[in-house]
């Protein structure tokens, strides 16, 4: 479900087959709370993928894709911090690229 994509950051340094595996960290953690006494943390990362044809896991799910500048758009009704994230996230691939 969803799209197949490769995780861009830091290799996790040395292995231990069978006892641990080593992640690749997260670029950020956000903690947030949804009601008084309930809260998530997220834990956000970056990824390539070779296609863009997402598989919504819910039907009324929306995708966009977006450059840099549409990120401004009023229509998309981005906060500051989806912002931060979309705009280090095009930042990191296409240096990578």
């Amino acid at each position: 479900m969803g799209l197949e994509v490769t995780l861009i950051g830091s290799k996790p340094v040395g292995e231990h087959p069978g006892k641990a595996v080593n992640l690749i960290p997260p670029e950020f953690i956000n903690r947030h709370f949804v009601e008084e006494k309930h809260e998530h943390i997220d834990l956000i990362y970056f990824a390539t993928s070779v296609t863009d044809n997402v598989i919504p896991e819910h039907g009324n799910d929306e995708w966009a894709w977006l450059s840099k500048d549409e990120l401004e758009d009023p229509k998309y009704s981005l906060s500051e911090t989806m912002k931060l994230y979309a705009k280090t996230a095009l930042t990191k691939v296409n240096k990578k690229s």
